[in-house]
Order: C-alpha cells, then sequence, then structure tokens
C-alpha cells in the first residue's frame, strides 16, 4: 500500500477512501491551514447533491453562501485549535435537506492538530418529525389561546379501585385562567373540585366523568342565579380526551339574558299590535302576509288564519294593483326607506275601503330586503269627507269666478266712467275758464270789487276742478295702462321732479338728498308718476317749514326685501288715520292748509301694486313722515 504526504498527514490512500466511502455520513478532511478540502466522501455524499472533486480543493465559502460558510469556517478554526464543535441545524445546500455537523481535529502520530475533520449527518426526516410536532403544539396552544371561550384540558384522578374521584388541570388558555382567577403556573395541577367544589352536587362533574368512561361527548348550559334574578350562565362542552377530557366553559351570559329579553319584547309587540288602533302587517317579498293583527283583521272583513292564506294582491282593488310597483322598487334598490299611498281594499264581503298604507322594509346584514312592514289606516271617512270637500269648493270656485267676472265687469266700467267723465268735464271746463279770463280782460274795469271777487272766485274753483279732472285721469291711467317693463332710473326720475318743483316755486327753501344709481325695471311713465306724487306732497307738506328737507334712497326690509323711500321733515300725519291714507278723495289735513285732490297717494298704490309690490307709511305729527315702497322682483 502506497502512503501520500498531504500536508504533513501521511495516508493510505486508497483504504482511507475506501474506509471514507463506507461511512453512512459525508465526510470532509480538510488538511490545510487555509481551510481547503482535501477529502470529500460518505455514503451521504450523493444525497447532499455533491460529487467529490466539485468539493476538493476548495474552501467552504466558494461553495456555499457566505453567512453559513462564515459559521462553518468559524467551527472549522475552532477544531484547528483542538476543539469538538457541533451544528445541531444546517440547511441543505443543493437538495431539501437537513443535516447535523460535526467538527473534530485531525491529528498526527505525535498529537499535532493538522487539519479538520467534518461530519454531516443526514437528519431532515428526524428534523421534519420535530418540526411537525412543534408546529403542532404551537398550533394547539395559538387555537386553544386565540378561543374565544375557557378550555381546560384535564386529566383523571383515580382511587386505587380505579374509579375517577376528581379531575386534574393540565393545561388552561388565557380565558379559563382568567375565568378561574389564576395563572397557568398556578392553575396546572390543581384538581377541579378543589376549585368548584359546587359541580359535585350540581351534577355536572358526573356529567364529565361520564363523558372519560363511555367517550360520549357532553354538553349543557349552567346557569347561577343571586335572589332569584338569573345572574349568568355557561355553555359547557366535553370531549373524551386519552385518559381525561377537553373542556370549553362559554359565557352565554348575555345571550340568555338577550333571550330573555327577546321573549319579553316580542310580547310587548304581540300586545302592542293586538290593542293598536291601526293595522299592521308584516309581508313576504312574494307578496303573502307573514303576520296580522287584530285591528288589520277588522278593516278587511277576514280572520287572522284567511289573512295568512292570501297575499296583498288578492285584497287590493285592481284599479290600485300596480300603486306600489315604483315605490318598492325604490325601497328595494335603498334609495329611499319607506314610502306611503292611500289605495283600496275589496273585504271580504265585497265593500270597498279606503286605507292608508306606509310601507317599511326590514333589512338583513348584508342590506337586502327580506319582509316589509305595512301601516294601515281606514280612511273611508276621510276620502268621503274630502269628496264632500272638494264637491264645495268646485261650487266656491264657481262663484268666485262669477263673482269676480262681476266685480271685473264692474271696474272696467267705473274706470270708462271716470275716464269719460273726465274728458267730458274737460271741455266745458275749459270753455268756462276761457269766458272768466275773457270777461276779466275785457270788462274788468267795468266791474266792482265784488264782482271782481266773484270772477277771482270761479277761476280759483276751474283750477280746482282742473286739477281733480287731471288726477282722476292719471288714477284711471295707473289702473288701465299696459305695462312695459324697461330698466328705470329712480335717481333721474327724482331728480328731475324736485328740478320742476323748484321751477314751479322758486322762492322755496328746500335740501334734497337724492342716492345715486337706483335702478329697477318697471314702467317708466308710471313710476314717474309715483315718483312726481310722493315727491310733490313731500314738497307741498315741507312749506311751513324755512327750509325743508327731503331724502330719496334704496334699503333692505328686515324680511330681506329691497325697497325704496321718500322721506320729509314736514307736518307728518296722525298713525291713527294711516289707513285712510291710500284711498280715493281722503284728505287728512285741510284744503286751506295744504292745497291737493286726495288722489296722489291712491294713484301711487295703485302703480305700485300693478309692479307686484306694496307701500305703506311711517309718521308722526309734526316730525316729518317717510313713504316705502317695493316693486315685487322689479
Amino acid at each position: 500500500m502506497t502512503r501520500q504526504p498531504v500536508n504533513g498527514i501521511t495516508l493510505h490512500a486508497a483504504e482511507y477512501r475506501q474506509l471514507v466511502d463506507q461511512l453512512p455520513d459525508l465526510v470532509l478532511i480538510v488538511a490545510d491551514r487555509d481551510l481547503r478540502i482535501v477529502l470529500a466522501g460518505g455514503q451521504a455524499l450523493e444525497r447532499a447533491g455533491w460529487r467529490a472533486d466539485e468539493l476538493v480543493g476548495h474552501r467552504p465559502r466558494e461553495l456555499i453562501p457566505t453567512s453559513l460558510a462564515r459559521t462553518i469556517e468559524e467551527q472549522m478554526a475552532a477544531a484547528l485549535r483542538g476543539e469538538n464543535t457541533a451544528i445541531s441545524v444546517l440547511p441543505g445546500i443543493r437538495t431539501d435537506s437537513v443535516w447535523e455537523a460535526r467538527f473534530g481535529p485531525l491529528r498526527s502520530q505525535d498529537g499535532a492538530v493538522t487539519g479538520v475533520i467534518f461530519l454531516l449527518r443526514d437528519v431532515t426526516a428526524q428534523h421534519r418529525l420535530s418540526v411537525r410536532a412543534h408546529d403542532s403544539e404551537e398550533r394547539f396552544h395559538s387555537t386553544v389561546d386565540a378561543l374565544l371561550d375557557a378550555f381546560a384540558l384535564l386529566s383523571a384522578v383515580r382511587d386505587d379501585s380505579g374509579r375517577i374521584v376528581d379531575l386534574r388541570a393540565e393545561y388552561l388558555n388565557p380565558v379559563g385562567c382568567a375565568m378561574f382567577q389564576r395563572s397557568l403556573e398556578e392553575a396546572v395541577g390543581q384538581r377541579l373540585l378543589d376549585v368548584l367544589p359546587s359541580m359535585l352536587p350540581l351534577g355536572t362533574f358526573a356529567k364529565l366523568v361520564g363523558t372519560i368512561e363511555t367517550g360520549e361527548p357532553t354538553e349543557y348550559q349552567l346557569p347561577w342565579f343571586e335572589e332569584d334574578v338569573l345572574a349568568g350562565a355557561f355553555e359547557v362542552r366535553g370531549a373524551k380526551l386519552g385518559d381525561g377530557i377537553v373542556v370549553t366553559f362559554r359565557d352565554v351570559t348575555t345571550r340568555v339574558k338577550a333571550e330573555q329579553r327577546l321573549r319579553a319584547s316580542e310580547e310587548r309587540y304581540r300586545v302592542t299590535l293586538e290593542s293598536a288602533a291601526s293595522g299592521f302587517a308584516n309581508v313576504g317579498l312574494d307578496g303573502r302576509y307573514l303576520r296580522v293583527n287584530r285591528r288589520f283583521c277588522e278593516i278587511t272583513g277576514y280572520s287572522e288564519e284567511e289573512m295568512l292564506a292570501r297575499t296583498y294582491r288578492d285584497i287590493t282593488h285592481p284599479d290600485d294593483m300596480e300603486l306600489h310597483v315604483a315605490q318598492a322598487q325604490r325601497v328595494l334598490s335603498g334609495e329611499i326607506p319607506w314610502y306611503s299611498v292611500e289605495k283600496r281594499y275589496i273585504r271580504k264581503d265585497g265593500s270597498v275601503v279606503w286605507v292608508g298604507i306606509t310601507v317599511g322594509a326590514l333589512r338583513d346584514d348584508r342590506g337586502r330586503v327580506y319582509e316589509y312592514v305595512d301601516t294601515i289606516t281606514d280612511i273611508t271617512a276621510q276620502k268621503h269627507a274630502q269628496d264632500e270637500v272638494a264637491r264645495l269648493n268646485a261650487e266656491l270656485e264657481d262663484r268666485v269666478r262669477q263673482r269676480t267676472a262681476e266685480l271685473q265687469a264692474a271696474n272696467r266700467n267705473l274706470e270708462a266712467f271716470t275716464y269719460t267723465v273726465s274728458h267730458d268735464l274737460r271741455a266745458p271746463l275749459t270753455a268756462l275758464s276761457g269766458f272768466t279770463e275773457m270777461l276779466a280782460e275785457e270788462y274788468g274795469d267795468r266791474l266792482d270789487r265784488p264782482g271782481l271777487d266773484y270772477i277771482a272766485r270761479i277761476r280759483a274753483a276751474s283750477a280746482r276742478m282742473d286739477g281733480l279732472i287731471a288726477d282722476l285721469l292719471a288714477l284711471s291711467q295707473a289702473s288701465r295702462a299696459e305695462i312695459h317693463t324697461t330698466p328705470v332710473d329712480l335717481s333721474e326720475l327724482a331728480r328731475a321732479t324736485i328740478a320742476g318743483l323748484r321751477r314751479r316755486d322758486p322762492g322755496r327753501q328746500v335740501q334734497a338728498s337724492v342716492e345715486a344709481g337706483v335702478q329697477v325695471l318697471g314702467d317708466e311713465q308710471l313710476l314717474r308718476t309715483a315718483m312726481e306724487n310722493l315727491l310733490g306732497n313731500a314738497w307741498k307738506f315741507t312749506a311751513k317749514r324755512p327750509t325743508g328737507h327731503i331724502e330719496f334712497a334704496a334699503l333692505t326690509t328686515p324680511e330681506g326685501e329691497r325697497a325704496w323711500y321718500v322721506k320729509d321733515d314736514g307736518v307728518g300725519f296722525d298713525m291713527a288715520y294711516v289707513d285712510k291714507l291710500f284711498g280715493a278723495f281722503q284728505r287728512l289735513h285741510a284744503r286751506d292748509e295744504f292745497e291737493g285732490t286726495g288722489i296722489g297717494l291712491a294713484t301711487v298704490q295703485r302703480i305700485v301694486h300693478r309692479h307686484g309690490g306694496r307701500v305703506w307709511a311711517e309718521s308722526a305729527v309734526d316730525r316729518g313722515a317717510c313713504f316705502y315702497f317695493t316693486l315685487g322682483k322689479g
């Protein structure tokens, strides 16, 4: 046999390799100080996915990932220092496998460390079993620890005769520990009857023992009371496991109390429905009645059993059959929560009854409608009363139309009369005025003082009559003229009116204030007439002031309306007579104090009303007056 020196180690190469290849493990020999592999063999070499020639001559860091190579080289370095080390779990590089690694020093005949022997044993099967066992244990603990119920693993405690005398706690989940007010360390090993001695007289302990002995699962509810009032309840379930039992305790206090409240609520609901003055019904999606109350049966004339055998289609008047379709679709889609309609039912005896029905919907957790709830009121008497009211209203409307037509005809006749009289009076009045003037001019020197006074009185009366006729014509025009709506500058109308007043009465001292830029929509001619009357009144009734003050401006009323006003500091009037202010021929001052016909404000009111507005006044005696007006949408 030849001997070959390898880094100071003399090997019987063939024998040594044969020995290595017979080993069940993967054997690596590292024989130099830079950690290069000089020999690779063993039966596990192929299972690891390697060939010997791929390993020999290389260092670990050249063959495997750096982090793993660093760990292995650290172990090799320790072996070169004479230490024996191991790594319990190494992942396979080329195969899905797990390996256990051992590292030891390779010594020469004189005991010097000259290399490393590196053994890898395939522990894949053991590792997988261990992982599965660990995973199973973890799943068990994760599952039971996540339970919302109390969980207990109990083993049987038997006496010498083999009879079960108690149960010992082997494991409790966190809910179980909280329920029994013990930590897991305190609970494990304790006996059940030491913790819950009341289970023995209640017979619940015997049920658990029976499950262990027979293998039949057990399930029961364990309530407890305080002063005859339900304080709580557990739902207990048990299943045999080896010589013991797995028990879960579910706190169902909330559910049991909710069931009690539900039963009480259903009873209240039943009593309420039966005593209600309105009809109630639960209706399925197919239209069948699921529940009806006494009043609904009275409305339809059917018994409860007969109603539950019918659908709403069976009792609905044919002409009202489609009344629900569109609204019901809106409820189904969630667009509206409920709707109300009036319809007719056909009673059992064939008569027709009018009802007002409100339909709501019951929805499941996903918002889908599964049932309708109808509230039904008998409105037959109300419908009859409405029909009678409608008949009376129709008669009244006919009378109103007839009376309105009569009034309109009378107004037209009155306006025509006013207009005709005004024009017919104008001609003789003009003649009278003209002849009086001629008489004064041609025969004035022949008349004595009383004669001249008579002529003056005739001329003054003629002037007053002419003014009255002019005002009547203006009132008639305000009532009859067609309105032509255009933009109107009220500020300009006010300034022009005041300028005209100053020209006619140049001796007056009046300070006038006009807000600029007041624009409205209306009939310019009619609004000019209104402004002339309002400003003319202000000018007239400030005549006794050394210096009069007149103001025109816009404002916004407390109701949010756009309004305008003409204000003066004249003699004013008593607000007790304000209702007479806008009547034709109404005067609040004597004619010898202030001239006028008493038609001006009536004309203003007519013009404002025709524009869709309103006019009102505020005043006090000797403290001036303020006239306000609006013009509707203008």
